[in-house]
């Protein structure tokens, strides 16, 4: 009698056991897969993150409205802009999602662990779970100074340095910005316009 071909149980519990670690090597590959994405997903949403925060004060800075106060014989001017190590007060063009104002108020400022930008009132996060925010100005002596205020005009450089908490990825590299001057020089800001007008 002719004995039928097929698999002996062995057969079947090695082929099933091959399969299993098939299975095995192959879903680890894929998780690691996804972990790998996840994480440079992530690392690459910080660095937009930064970037965008880095270049949105480097646009405001440089384009300050240096404001003049109204001058008066007993007040000598002053420009509007001042400045501690954790924030900075002054005008600048707003951007267009806030009215898009030629010289609108505007604030930086720390709060808790975030940078936060308010423009005309309304206030936003630029840069979450910060350590510490340092900012320094650079004086026309050529000294840096820790604050700003009542001077007859903006500093020559802003310097931010930005820490995150341990564990964080994220890099600051230090940075500069010169405030330009611009033919808004001489003008003084008017709350009823919320721009800057010519002085005299």
């Amino acid at each position: 009698m002719k004995r039928q071909a097929g698999f002996t149980l062995i057969e079947m519990l090695v082929a099933m056991t091959l399969l299993g670690l098939v299975f095995v090597l192959l879903f680890g590959g894929l998780r690691f897969g996804m972990r790998a994405w996840e994480h440079g997903a992530a690392a690459s949403d910080a660095s937009s993150d930064i970037r965008s925060a880095r270049n949105f004060l480097r646009n405001t800075l440089e384009r300050a409205c240096p404001t003049i106060t109204d001058r008066t014989d007993d007040v000598p001017p002053v420009a509007d802009f001042s400045g501690t190590e954790t924030s900075i007060v002054l005008h600048a063009p707003a951007p267009l999602a806030a009215g898009g104002m030629p010289c609108a108020a505007m604030t930086f400022a720390v709060m808790r662990d975030r940078l936060i930008v308010t423009v005309a009132g309304n206030q936003s996060d630029l840069l979450a779970h910060v350590r510490s925010v340092s900012i320094a100005y650079l004086g026309p002596d050529g000294a840096w100074r820790s604050a700003w205020s009542n001077a007859p005009e903006l500093p020559r450089l802003i310097r931010l340095r930005v820490t995150f908490p341990d564990g964080d990825a994220r890099q600051w590299p230090e940075l500069f910005v010169a405030p330009r001057i611009s033919g808004d020089a001489d003008c003084t800001y008017d709350p009823h316009l919320k721009s800057c007008r010519g002085g005299g």
